[in-house]
């Protein structure tokens, strides 16, 4: 009693993103917004704030959501976040007819995470899957999860290798 389960932010995480899903957008950014102090690691503290942005820019809100991944680039300037966040940056300023803005968050982007998914063509070219025919192996698959944004599935692939699954 009175101790998390060892999920137990996860499990929150999910249930901002099912809010999000519903329409419910308080909520999500409230249950969010305690995740962000709760949250141990920096980079899931601006993945938490960075998430609060996605809610604004995902309503149409473009001027919060802007200064939302602002704030998420000043509080969290060097987290696993900062290339989504200065991508999002770069596409709202132009959005929003900021094209010094645009000009000066594409060439951060550009110079200090040129390995980035961000900066890469995305999204990347899917892979025609083959026929298993039946004298090979049979293998069976789970799906346990489905995203709207690639950083977020990316996170659940990351913590299934860590757990030493096949994913």
């Amino acid at each position: 009693r009175g101790r998390k389960p060892p999920n137990a932010e996860d499990v929150r995480y999910l249930q901002s993103l099912s809010l999000l899903k519903l329409n419910r957008s308080e909520e999500a950014r409230a249950k969010l917004g305690e995740l962000e102090n709760d949250y141990a690691s920096s980079d899931a503290r601006a993945s938490a704030h960075a998430s609060i942005a996605d809610s604004y820019y995902y309503e149409g809100n473009f001027d919060l959501a802007y200064e939302s991944y602002e704030e998420t680039l000043a509080r969290y300037p060097a987290s696993d976040q900062t290339p989504y966040v200065l991508s999002r940056l770069e596409e709202l300023s132009s959005k929003l007819n900021r094209p010094k803005e645009a000009e000066i968050y594409k060439a951060r982007l550009l110079k200090d995470y040129p390995q980035s998914q961000e900066v890469k063509n995305f999204p990347p070219r899917a892979v025609p899957l083959r026929q298993i025919a039946l004298e090979e192996n049979v293998f069976y698959t789970v799906q346990v999860g489905s995203f709207s944004k690639q950083r977020n599935a990316q996170g659940l692939v990351n913590k299934l290798l860590h757990g030493r699954y096949d994913a």
